[in-house]
């Protein structure tokens, strides 16, 4: 996702898309917190195909908000005129980043723990077969 700016709207739609496209990135997003006036609209999301971006089919509301569809990171990029979100597709429930981050890490850790048990016991299995080749 590509946050515009007064200053950058010079570089982000020719030479950042180019290169973005030239380092194979598939899905390429810019916001426009003005609402448009930079671009010309708020949000636009397009798709690498065959080596050239085509643009994302955006929706928008009958009061004005938008919404597009990531299909590389399975979420909508929403905006409503005030306030920008990431949304889960299926419940159009806003996704709250932190409790993302700390279920990520909570499967890490619990991942990391279950190889530590593991090492543990192949470790105790490997003691008890010393064992008995000493008996």
């Amino acid at each position: 996702m590509d946050l515009s700016s007064s200053s950058s709207r010079v570089t982000d739609p020719e030479r950042k898309r180019d290169l973005y496209a030239e380092l194979g990135v598939v899905e390429y997003w810019r916001f426009d917190p003005t609402g448009g006036e930079l671009y010309g609209q708020p949000l636009a999301g397009e798709r690498l195909v065959d080596g050239e971006y085509q643009p994302y089919e955006l929706q928008i509301g009958d009061d004005g908000s938008v919404r597009g569809y990531s299909e590389v990171l399975d979420v909508e990029f929403y905006w409503d005129g005030q306030e920008f979100d990431v949304l889960d597709p299926e419940t159009g429930r806003t996704i709250d980043k932190r409790a993302a981050a700390e279920a990520q890490a909570n499967a890490e850790r619990e991942a990391r723990l279950a190889a530590e048990a593991r090492e543990r016991e192949l470790l105790d299995e490997l003691n008890c077969l010393r064992r008995r080749l000493e008996d």
